[in-house]
């Protein structure tokens, strides 16, 4: 659902000219975010912190998608 939604967002800001925060979106989906909590995860929690980088980085981009969408839309 999270990912979903994060795809759509970028799109959004694509379509209606603000590439910035889809590329924000985009890097920190693919690189920036999922590096670091794989890490921590995978330190606190073993096999199954692994299998929850996924959900929770995409879960913390959502968040950030839904604040700059309202930041631009204000």
């Amino acid at each position: 659902m999270f990912a979903g939604f994060n795809i759509v967002i970028s799109v959004y800001f694509t379509s209606i000219a603000y590439p910035i925060p889809a590329h924000i979106i985009s890097i920190l989906r693919g690189f920036i975010l999922i590096i670091p909590i794989a890490f921590i995860l995978s330190t606190l929690g073993g096999i199954i912190g692994v299998w929850l980088v996924f959900p929770t980085t995409e879960l913390i981009v959502t968040l950030i998608g839904i604040g700059l969408f309202f930041k631009i839309k204000l």
